[in-house]
């Protein structure tokens, strides 16, 4: 009997082999000592200052790289997972992505849905979550299997990764995984009390 691969970590072993990974795309062009943090650049990378020319904070060396470095995109469109129709949003798929994966890499951590728990959440009209509770979630960074949840086909789960924004409160990236490894990306603001 062969081997079944789980699917998150199939991802990652693709993802890895695919994709250009945090530290390595900047590598040439900058000292290991002078980036970020993966957590600290990701958050940057899906928050309102990324790609702006005006941007002036920590990350404002790498920014203007990648602003400068935006017309290859066209090249960078090939290998990627996604064809945008702009810079910022090329970049975030191409770069976010393998970052996303990277980050629950570290932790591994795993939430099962099962069918009667996710039928009912899609019951549900909307839903607020409340900024409270999410300052105290064990981990940002967490994988949903939904492999038990069948309506929710063809979404075989989705890598989740929670952050807090300068601007707008606390948001959700989300990256869904489909049984054919076809990857989509979500960008979710969660409103404040």
């Amino acid at each position: 009997m062969a081997k079944r691969e789980y699917l998150p970590l199939k991802v990652v072993l693709e993802t890895r082999n695919q994709a250009i990974t945090y530290p390595e795309i900047f590598l040439n062009d900058f000292p290991v000592d002078q980036l970020p943090s993966l957590e600290d650049y990701t958050k940057f990378i899906f928050d309102a200052d990324f790609m702006n020319p005006h941007y002036k904070g920590p990350f404002m060396k790498i920014n203007k790289y990648l602003i400068k470095k935006s017309y290859a995109l066209d090249d960078m469109a090939n290998h990627s997972i996604y064809s945008a129709s702009d810079p910022k949003t090329e970049l975030l798929d191409y770069i976010g992505y393998p970052m996303v994966i990277q980050l629950w890499e570290q932790s591994k951590k795993v939430y099962k849905i099962d069918s009667v728990f996710y039928d009912e959440l899609r019951k549900t009209d909307d839903f607020e979550i409340p900024e409270s509770s999410l300052k105290y979630l064990p981990f940002y960074n967490f994988y949903l299997d939904l492999s038990e949840a069948k309506s929710a086909a063809p979404i075989k789960g989705a890598f989740v990764h929670i952050f807090e924004s300068d601007y707008y409160g606390y948001q959700a990236v989300i990256y869904m995984v489909t049984a054919n490894h076809c990857y989509f990306s979500n960008y979710t603001h969660i409103r404040y009390d």
